[in-house]
């Protein structure tokens, strides 16, 4: 699986459409660490039983799913 983040084009049009910039402009990983954004690979199909997801709900006192 692939993340992909970029800056957005200034358009009114529909928000749930990606909003690319021309030419397009993408983020990197480092970027997007530097910014504070955090990110974890999780098993989708076993979350309930996913001990990387129970640490970081711990951690983040986090109580739901």
């Amino acid at each position: 699986m692939a993340i992909e983040a970029w800056f957005m084009d200034e358009s009114d049009e529909d928000p749930r459409l990606p909003h690319h910039r021309n030419p397009q402009e993408f983020v990197s990983l480092d970027r997007l660490a530097e910014l504070g954004v955090l990110y974890w690979h999780l098993n989708p199909k076993d979350y309930e039983n996913d001990e990387e997801l129970r640490r970081i709900r711990e951690a983040r006192g986090y109580n739901y799913m």
